[in-house]
Formats: structure tokens, C-alpha cells, sequence
């Protein structure tokens, strides 16, 4: 009996509770065959698998067969002489050799056999039916999707990139609006130019463009305007509808000795869009911008706006409206003077003389600092001057504006000690401008 040889045949019906699909993915992983071929061989009852092996080897192919889902059936050689003719000519039809196990010990296909599931990519162990975690009866060789793991990197990565994108983009936009108002200096310089060659020839301050001979309309695809304010304030709007209104940049004149220079930290245009000098930051708080506080005369004739650091103070006699920063020794007073009081024909030109001469007897070493400018405060004429001199033994500097209005002339007084003229200028200045005559 120990000498009998055997053949092994396939059964194309799989195990009880053993889907084809499985019973077929299992054989093809075994023998190192492909589906195509393995179908092939099960479209018939029973197909040759080895023909005239020992017994031993025979049961190993049945256990391999019977593990990976299938049926095996061994015949002694020669009994079935016509089933072995028939299944040898399927085998030479799928063009195949006989079937081999892949190890060279077929009980030990079991622990080298690992296959994964095509939807989770769980491990399944060879002659295991279905998928432990999902029930899917489908394996692959490999992984056939991504793991968990690297499903949970590709997503960190996307939301990674996603907010670089958010971040890069804004940050470049910015960059290009940056340069490209920067682009557009030149012709912002032409119009400082031509203001302050006009400053400097009439000694006065213009508000309207024809009179520089700035045009109305640009043709800029950067700059939407150039439009002269009162105090030949220069306002240049941008061409910007991502600012959505905040497109601005105030040039204001700064007359020095050397000439007009100007500071561009005024406007709307947010400071990541300007260059670096012009960038308002904490300076803004020293613009008109600050000018929180509104008072109205006793008479209810004037208004005036002013940090709200300020006290109402009546530095003098006679004072319409007075206001005072000590720590930071600013000062502001108006006083007004009847046209009666004063000769019948005189002007806004004959007041500014008597002032500077009361000046001149009432503060020791007075000197004219800037000579009168004639200038526009809410439409209405005015005129300016700068003088220095020393009150009490203290250096003090004064912005000195007049105007006229009804049967009254106006002058307001703002000061600060010399030293800290050059820091308080724009404020003094801002405040002059904030006057209203109601």
C-alpha cells in the first residue's frame, strides 16, 4: 500500500461556506498562478493537479487545497486513467505547467502566506475566509489601498498646504499693491514740485489743483487721484478695490528753512501697503486724527477739536477758548477782537502786522520764524506765521494763525517750548486746522 502512487485532482465546487472568489483568490496566491488561470481549470468537475506522487505528497497538496477553501480529491494511478487523459488535456489547453505549491515544504505555505484586505489593508492569514475586521472576502498580494496612518498624513499635509496658500496669498498681494504704488512715486514728486514751487513764489498755501496746474483726472493704473486740500494738503487715492475705500495717502507740507518737505503719514492707506517712512503706527496718535474732544465757545460761535489728553484752560485774558497738555507743554488759546475796536478799513493783511508787533513787545528776543502764509481753514482765508522767542526765561515757539469772520478778527496762539517744536508741530497745526465757526 505504501507503494501505491497517486494522482491529485481539483474540485471546482469550493468548501461549504467558502465563496468562489475566495476559494479562487487562495489558489492563485498559493500556486503562483493568476485567476485567469485558476478559473480556467475549475470550469470543469476535477482538474489534474499532480500526477503520480507518493501518498505523503499527496495528502500535503490536499491539506494546501483543502486550507485555501477547495476540494481534493486523490486517486490511486491507473484507476482513473480516462479522468487523468481528460484533466491532462485541460492543463495543455490553459497552457499551464502542472500546479506547485510556491514552498518547497507545502505544510509551511501557511506562515509565509499573508495576504490584505482590498477595502481596510488588515492582514489575513492564508486559508482565513473573510476579513476580521470588515467581512470583505477579497485579498490582494499587497496592499491595495493607503493605511490609516498615511490617510491621516495626506490629510495633515493638505491642511498644511492649504493654509500656506492662505497665508502666501494675502502676503503677495500685499507685496504687489506695495510696489506698485511704489511704481507710481514719481508721480507723486511732481506734484510736490509744483506745490511747492508755488509756496515758495506766493507765500501762500494752495487748495485747488488748477492753481499748480495739477490736472483733475489721472491717467494712472495705479493712482485714481491727486487732489490739493486746504493747506496744500496733497491727497493721492489708489486704484485698489480689494483696500475697499481705504486708498489714501496726505502729503503734508512741512515749510523749513531749507525749503517744503513733506510727511506722508496721513490718510486711510493701511501702513502694510506704504513704505517704511510713511508708516502711521504709534505717530498717528500726534495727527488730526486724535482730535477726540470737540468744545464750542461760551457764545456758541466756534468749535474746536482736541486731544482728549487736554484740559480747558484759560491761559489769558480775554480768552474765547483756552486748552492745555502740561505734561507734554502744549498750549492753545483763541482770542477774537471786534472790527470796531480797530480802524475801519482795516484787513485780514493790517491785523497779522498789529499782531506780530504786539508779539514782538511781549515775548524778549522774538524773532519771525516763517513769514505769514496765507492759507484755507474750512474754506475760510487765513493766514500763518511762526515766531520764537523767550516767556518767563523759557524758549518757546508759536504757530500763529489769524482769520476774519462777521465783525470779528481771530487769533489763535499754539505753542510749546523750542525744544519740542519739531515733535509738536503736526498736532499744533492739526489743531489750528480743526476750527469750525458755526
Amino acid at each position: 500500500m505504501s507503494d501505491q502512487r497517486m494522482d491529485v485532482f481539483l474540485l471546482a465546487t469550493p468548501q461549504d461556506g467558502v465563496e468562489r472568489s475566495t476559494m479562487v483568490t487562495n489558489l492563485a496566491r498559493v500556486f503562483k498562478k493568476d485567476f485567469q488561470a485558476i478559473e480556467k481549470m475549475l470550469r470543469r468537475p476535477r482538474t489534474l493537479v499532480k500526477a503520480d506522487v507518493g501518498q505523503e505528497l499527496a495528502a500535503k497538496y490536499r491539506t494546501i487545497i483543502e486550507k485555501a477553501g477547495g476540494q481534493c480529491e486523490l486517486v490511486v494511478q491507473g484507476q482513473s486513467a480516462a479522468v487523468a487523459k481528460k484533466s491532462s488535456r485541460v492543463e495543455a489547453a490553459t497552457n499551464s505547467q502542472p500546479l506547485t505549491p510556491v514552498a518547497s515544504e507545502p505544510v509551511n505555505s501557511e506562515a509565509a502566506s499573508v495576504s490584505y484586505c482590498v477595502q481596510c489593508n488588515t492582514a489575513i492569514r492564508f486559508g482565513q475566509v473573510r476579513c476580521a475586521r470588515c467581512s470583505i472576502a477579497e485579498y490582494s498580494e499587497e496592499k491595495t489601498g493607503l493605511s490609516l496612518e498615511i490617510v491621516a498624513y495626506a490629510i495633515a499635509f493638505l491642511i498644511i498646504f492649504v493654509l500656506m496658500i492662505l497665508i502666501a496669498i494675502p502676503a503677495y498681494k500685499d507685496y504687489t499693491t506695495r510696489a506698485k504704488i511704489q511704481s507710481a512715486m514719481p508721480m507723486v514728486i511732481n506734484a510736490h514740485k509744483s506745490v511747492g514751487s508755488f509756496i515758495k513764489k506766493t507765500r501762500s498755501y494752495p487748495n485747488e489743483n488748477i492753481l499748480v496746474g495739477l490736472p483733475d483726472k489721472i491717467n494712472s493704473p495705479v493712482i485714481e487721484s491727486i487732489k490739493l486740500r486746504d493747506e496744500a494738503f496733497i491727497e493721492v487715492a489708489y486704484r485698489f478695490p480689494h483696500l475697499k475705500g481705504k486708498n489714501t495717502i496726505l502729503w503734508t507740507p512741512i515749510d523749513t528753512n531749507s525749503g517744503i518737505t513733506w510727511s506722508c503719514k496721513g490718510g486711510t492707506l493701511d501702513d502694510r501697503y506704504r513704505q517704511k517712512e510713511c508708516w502711521m503706527g504709534s505717530e498717528n496718535s500726534n495727527t488730526a486724527d486724535a482730535l477726540t474732544k470737540n468744545f464750542l465757545s461760551n457764545d456758541k460761535k466756534m468749535s474746536i477739536g482736541v486731544p482728549a489728553s487736554w484740559k480747558v484752560k484759560n491761559l489769558m485774558p480775554n480768552t474765547i477758548l483756552g486748552f492745555a497738555n502740561e505734561q507734554d507743554q502744549t498750549y492753545i488759546a483763541i482770542l477774537g477782537d471786534s472790527k470796531t475796536d480797530l480802524m475801519e478799513e482795516t484787513r485780514l493783511e493790517d491785523y497779522v502786522s498789529i499782531v506780530q508787533q504786539q508779539m514782538a513787545m511781549n515775548v524778549a528776543n522774538g524773532e519771525l520764524v516763517r513769514e505769514n502764509r496765507k492759507i484755507i481753514i474750512k474754506k475760510l482765508p487765513a493766514e500763518r506765521f511762526i515766531y520764537r522767542g523767550d516767556v518767563g526765561g523759557v524758549k518757546m515757539t508759536y504757530v500763529v494763525t489769524l482769520f476774519e469772520a462777521n465783525d470779528r478778527f481771530y487769533r489763535m496762539l499754539a505753542w510749546t517750548p523750542q525744544s519740542r517744536f519739531d515733535k509738536n508741530k503736526a498736532l499744533l497745526e492739526s489743531v489750528s486746522r480743526s476750527i469750525r465757526l458755526q
